[in-house]
Formats: structure tokens, sequence, C-alpha cells
């Protein structure tokens, strides 16, 4: 339905009814629908529509009379809320409920009869979308999270909405914003550059991703802070390094790579094209820039001799006119050879050691892309380049870096080639033993730590908890990286977990105490949560149900919300009726349970018996149901 028509609707049948004192039928109520799709709110069923009433609401503010109605289906339940906020008679805020909740609403800010804003509220998110040309589609976002940013990129792609798509993705004003230096800017820019290409080139050839799948949350690590004395950028800069996403087709779970995303204020962008994963077997996002070590801190340039400044001069203006994604592959192999070419002079005419260091860098990285772009050369060339580095200096840290990227491109090649699902994977078993080998011959390089994480989670999803034990246990003993380590260390506590006590103690938002403890004598679901997780919202009526179905019997659940902002949360509660207490686990808090536990994601359930040790570490609802029906009668 046009916003036109919405604003043609709201005189004719809403404010004609609402001028008179009298409140518009429901049929005429819920006519209205969100501007935008990915919209969760209450449906009502065409038979139902007569059993709703309206109820007319008149505000007053500084002496004029606003106006407003409000939708209540049968059970006195809210459903929509329409306010004229100016007082001409047309609808500014149109607000729609799921449970109760205010999930999302359409505003008319200059008051034209035309949605300009869109807001996802409480349990639909926190996205506020910007429709400047008051056309019916987001042009851009004031604020929305990393979880809901990459929800976007999925989305529009499998809806092949390149618009939508260019939203979530990084542009040059924001390079400019964050003051991300020239060259990484250049290279970041040439990875997003041509959304529609974009999406066909990656949705082409695959099946991970149809028209029936389903984003379901997002997973990476915690966000890393680069300083602005790392010379990327001239502020510091916060970066998830190598997210992903999991989606849900049919019942069966996959995986897309979303690699590198950066905060811009309050918005999160991604610096490169989401890929579905063949296989579900997670990858090294061997794109992002942000995060890439760094052989040395920022180049100053007049420590450049002019022939390696007429190089950098060079080089900067090749990349200015990178070839887009659409552009004919003999394009695209010239632009290759000539940065190349450029990238082997800038190391003969750099001093040895950390400069040339860091072009060599930058040359191993060139091939990488050549790979990816197709042109299997770019293999041998990693292997010479490995090879020379190994003669010159055995011990130099590139030697790790190259054979790590080396791999990865020969995975990458075994993955295009495979058509059929045996051959993928073979090709994901063999990507995982190289992967072990790699972490016994690198132990202590940067990158057997990825290597690491990607085998305890393959063998986490895949059910071999023995396997994930070794390689937790491997990331808890990094003295190295901090976070690697806590990771591994939470990782093992929880899976090992089971028949042992569970703790957990705290604050709730308000200061009040909070122990798992005073809970004994009683089976208790301790819920880890989040306000953004959609998985939470569709849970919670569900828990509210067992909790008071069982409660007599001895069921209790103790909350642990993930979220920063007590307000927050506290309305949030509030509005959603949420009957448990939640201890206040802040991300920025020096030990959070999250960390304790190492939590995978913005919901988890862990089951505690009335002794007070662990029955699962990991449970669904529907398990839950099936455990309290077959739970005794307290006596």
């Amino acid at each position: 339905m046009s916003t036109r028509f919405i604003a043609a609707l709201s005189l004719s049948l809403v404010w004609t009814s609402v001028a008179q004192g009298q409140a518009p039928s429901p049929e005429a109520a819920l006519q209205f629908r969100p501007s935008q799709k990915d919209v969760e709110y209450e449906a009502v069923a065409v038979a139902d529509v007569k059993k709703c009433r309206v109820e007319l609401e008149t505000l007053e503010s500084k002496g004029d009379k606003r106006f407003g109605f409000a939708v209540f289906d049968a059970n006195g339940q809210i459903l929509r809320r329409y306010l004229d906020l100016n007082g001409d008679r047309y609808i500014d805020v149109w607000r729609y409920y799921k449970n109760g909740v205010e999930t999302y609403r359409d505003i008319d800010t200059n008051f034209n009869q035309k949605i300009d804003q869109c807001r996802w509220l409480n349990s639909g998110g926190s996205r506020w979308g910007l429709d400047k040309d008051e056309d019916g589609k987001i042009d851009s976002w004031k604020q929305i999270s990393a979880e809901e940013a990459s929800r976007v990129a999925v989305n529009s792609m499998i809806a092949g909405d390149a618009q939508l798509f260019a939203t979530v993705m990084i542009t040059k004003d924001d390079c400019d914003d964050l003051g991300i230096s020239p060259d990484i800017a250049v290279e970041m820019l040439r990875q997003v550059q041509e959304p529609a290409a974009a999406i066909r080139t990656v949705m082409s050839g695959q099946k991970e991703l149809t028209s029936a799948s389903k984003w379901t949350r997002l997973d990476a690590s915690m966000p890393g802070l680069i300083p602005v004395d790392d010379g990327k950028a001239k502020f510091d800069i916060t970066v998830y390094e190598n997210a992903m996403a999991f989606v849900e087709t049919a019942g069966k779970h996959g995986i897309v790579q979303v690699g590198e995303m950066v905060k811009v204020g309050d918005v999160w962008k991604l610096t490169q094209v989401p890929k579905p994963v063949a296989g579900g077997v997670v990858q090294v996002a061997s794109g992002g820039l942000l995060m890439r070590p760094s052989a040395q801190g920022p180049v100053i340039a007049n420590e450049l001799s002019p022939r390696m400044q007429d190089l950098l001069k060079a080089l900067q203006e090749l990349e200015k006119s990178a070839p887009t994604t659409a552009a004919k592959s003999a394009a695209t192999q010239k632009y290759h050879a000539d940065r190349k070419r450029l990238i082997r002079d800038l190391i003969q005419e750099s001093k040895p050691g950390d400069q040339r260091d860091l072009w060599t860098q930058q040359l191993i990285n060139q091939l990488m892309t050549e790979v990816q772009f197709g042109d299997t050369t770019g293999i041998k060339g990693l292997e010479e380049l490995e090879n020379s580095i190994r003669q010159q200096s055995p011990k130099s840290p590139l030697i790790a870096y190259t054979a790590f990227r080396r791999g990865f491109a020969e995975y990458s090649l075994s993955m295009q080639g495979a058509k059929e699902p045996k051959a993928q994977q073979a090709a994901n078993d063999a990507w995982l033993k190289w992967l072990e080998q790699f972490v016994k011959s690198y132990p202590e390089s940067s990158d057997a730590i990825d290597a690491t994480i990607q085998l305890a989670v393959n063998s986490e999803l895949s059910g071999d908890t023995k396997a994930a034990v070794k390689w937790y246990d491997a990331l808890s003993e990094r003295k190295d990286n901090e976070a690697a380590r806590e990771r591994g260390k939470g990782a093992l506590r929880r899976l090992d977990s089971v028949g042992k006590k569970f703790n957990l103690n705290g604050a709730d938002i308000n200061g009040k105490p909070l122990d798992i403890a005073a809970f004994k004598g009683k089976a208790t679901l301790v819920v880890f949560w989040s306000m953004g997780s959609h998985e939470f919202a569709e849970d919670l009526p569900v828990l509210k149900g067992l909790l008071e179905q069982y409660k007599p019997r001895g069921f209790e659940i103790l909350g642990v919300c993930l979220d920063d902002d007590p307000k927050q949360i506290a309305n949030f509660i509030k509005e959603n009726k949420v009957p448990w207490d939640s201890v206040h686990d802040a991300p920025n808090s020096k030990n959070p349970w999250s960390l304790h536990y190492a939590i995978p994601s913005p919901l988890h359930y862990f089951l505690i018996d009335p002794s007070g040790n662990v029955m699962a570490n990991t449970i669904t609802v529907n398990d839950l149901k099936d455990r309290l029906a077959r739970q005794p009668d307290k006596k």
C-alpha cells in the first residue's frame, strides 16, 4: 500500500470519524500496513477483524489537541496505535505491536502525508531507517546494529534488492568520516561497488541461499578496537574481524560469511560482500583490510625515496580506476597484473626490514585476490614467494602468513570446482585437515588463532564435542591473545558443565543482588538473552506460559541480560512483562558471565537441577517442554 494511498485513506476513512467524535471501524483501522516488508507484527485474521475494538485517544499538548486511536483484539491486547501529532487530521505516526509490545513504527516527520522515517523497536530490533525521497524505500540508516546490518545484507541478497543492500555497505563518505587511509579505502570500496552486480555474482551458481532462506543470527567474537596510532585511520575505529551469519532453509542450517564490519557512528557497515559457505564450513574471510596484521606503523612520506613516492602515487592512481565486479575479465586481469608489477617494484625499492615486509605482505594479498578472481597462477606465485621468504629469512612471520593464504586459496579453488555434495564435503574435510596441520606447523602465528577457532566451531557444530574441547583447550593456552584465551576457557567451562555446580550471581538493572543459590530446590532455566534477539522474542510467550504452568511444581527462570543500557532494559522488561529477574551482564564489565561461559549467541539456555548442578548446557524450548512434562509434582 503506497504512502499516498495511506494518506488518502487516513483522511477519508479515519479522521472523518475521529472529527465527529466517533472511533473508526476495525476494518478501516486495520487496513494500514508497515511501509517496510521486514517487520514482525501482529496479523489479524479476516474472521477476527470484527471482534477487535477501536478506542479514541485525545492528547493535550500546549493547548493544541492531538488526536489518535488504538486498536485492540478481542482479549484486550493492543494491536495498533495511530497518532496525529500536529492536529491537521492526517496520521503522522503508525505504530505496530506484537504480543502487546510495539515492534515498529512509520513516521511522517515533516507532516506532508508521506512516511520518511521507519523505526524497529523493542523485540523488533533497533533499526532506524531514513526514507529521504519518501518513495517507500530505505535510503540510509540513522541507527542499525551489527546483527541487523547482517540481516539486512543477507535478506536483501536473497530478494535481489540492490538498493537496500547498498545501505549497509561501506561508502566513500563513511571512509571519509572515519578517516580511513586512502590506500585501504580504495581497496575496500573496490570490493563493495556495483551492488547489483555483486549480488548477481555471489548468488549465481550457489544453492545455500534460496527464497526460502531465513536469517537467524549473527556470530562473531568480541569487536576489536584499532587505535589511531596504527596508521589505518585518523580516529580509533571499532571492527568485527570475521563475522558470520546463520541462516535456515527448510529446516536446514547454513552459514554466510559476512567478514569484516566497521562501526560508523551508530551504524554498522559491511566492508565485504557476504558469501554463502558451501557445506556449512566456516571460512576465514580473506578480504578484510582493517584487521590485517601490519608489519609496521604508518609510512611517513618524507622517509620514502623519490622513486618509491612515484611508485606509490602510481599505485594509488591505479586503484582509483579499479574495475567493478561487472567488468570484463580482460580489464580485470590487466588491473591485477599492473598492480602486482607496481608492488613488486615497491618491494625492490624498499629498505630491508619492516618497510620491505609491508610491501611483501601486500604482494601476498594481491596474489590471494587473483586466485579469488579465478587466476590459478596466483597459487604458484604464493608457493614461489613462500619458498623465497623461507630461504632468505627462515624465521620471518611472513612464512606462516603466506602459507595460510596459499592454503585458503587452494581450498577456495577446490570448492569452486566441487559441484556435487560429496565433492564439497571432501574439499571441506581436506581443508580442516590442512588447518590442523597449519596449527601444528605454525602454532605461534596470529593466523593459528583463526585456524583454531574454525576447528573448534566446526567441531562443536558437527557434534564432535571431544574435538571441540581439544581445540578450545588450545585457544585457552594462547598467552599472546587474551580474547582468544578467555574464549577458549569459557567454551571449555560451558562444554564441561553438565553435572557440575552452576555459578551465577550479580545484580539486576536496579542494583538488587541476585544469586542462583537462592533457587536451590527448584529446577531452574537460566536464560542468557538480549533485547535484539528475534529468537528470544519468539520464545518469550512460550517461556511465560511454561513458567505459569510449572511454577507450582517447582520450576523457575533466571535471566542474564547481555545488553548495556539499564534504562532500555527496564523499559523492555516492563513493556514485555518479563516475569523473571535478570542479572545485568553488561558487555563492558570486566568479568561478564557471558564470557565466563563463552555464550555463543544472543539467546542461550542452561537447565539447572534442584541441587544447583547443570542438567543441560544447551537446550531448546521444545526440549524444555518435554522435560517439564515428565517432571513429577512437587510434594
